[in-house]
């Protein structure tokens, strides 16, 4: 808003009305998880002595909980599914800042999920089965490699040639949908499934991301137009037949 704050924000699909929706005593609140049963979840930030420390959060049947993963300074909750599992990222200072913890919470029980092999690993995607997506880092700091976790096997889903890639989104088909960096720097959307990987751009965009994606292959993203402008999209996936 005009005096810097950051509000978090609720769309009825329904009426088309927003609903401005802020944590408590929070100067920057974050609505990035929502799911059909009307939970949501997020981050915010509440201590202006220390303005890089934020928290994670759910609200369920209007009920708002706290979640920092142990010894997080740096907890973000990203996605929610319909069984309550909410996934995120935590990052604990003795680590360093930008060393990720990918974890799911549920009824206030954290489990870690750590890609076998990598230096860090951080959810950003769950469906209704418990599967996972997110990124994998190699050293601290380090490029991101978009990965995912199905049926309990790990694999990396990201197009010969990225420089950095993460996957946002993974529906209960398996279909998973993220962003890449290719080698000029563009910044491109991407459906990966079954081993193909499909690059989705807005026409006349300067980058485009899929940031979730359902089972019937309606997905939404954002991308930038040739003016600078970030917008919102809402499109489908050229074979959205269920298997």
């Amino acid at each position: 808003d005009a005096q810097g704050n950051t509000h978090g924000w609720l769309l009825s699909a329904t009426s088309g009305e927003f609903q401005q929706f802020d944590v408590p005593g929070a100067w920057f609140t974050v609505v990035s998880a929502i799911n059909h049963r009307g939970q949501f979840g997020g981050v915010y930030r509440d201590d202006p002595q220390h303005p890089a420390r934020r928290r994670g959060f759910v609200v369920m049947n209007g009920v708002l909980t706290t979640i920092d993963y142990p010894g997080s300074t740096r907890t973000s909750i990203v996605q929610i599914n319909n069984r309550g599992q909410a996934v995120g990222i935590g990052r604990i200072p003795s680590e360093g800042p930008t060393t990720p913890h990918g974890f799911i919470w549920k009824d206030g029980v954290f489990t870690e999920v750590s890609f076998p092999g990598a230096f860090g690993t951080g959810l950003d995607g769950i469906n209704e089965r418990g599967d996972v997506s997110g990124f994998t880092t190699d050293v601290a700091g380090g490029l991101t490699h978009a990965m995912a976790r199905v049926k309990g096997v790990f694999s990396h889903v990201e197009p010969p040639g990225a420089t950095d890639s993460i996957a946002l989104c993974i529906n209960d088909r398996g279909q998973v949908g993220g962003w890449y960096n290719d080698a000029q720097g563009n910044t491109h959307g991407f459906i990966y499934y079954r081993g193909v990987l499909t690059t989705i751009d807005v026409p006349g965009s300067l980058g485009s991301e899929v940031t979730s994606i359902q089972n019937d292959g309606l997905i939404t993203g954002d991308y930038v137009s040739a003016d600078g402008v970030e917008h919102g999209f809402i499109g489908t996936t050229e074979d959205s037949t269920e298997d």
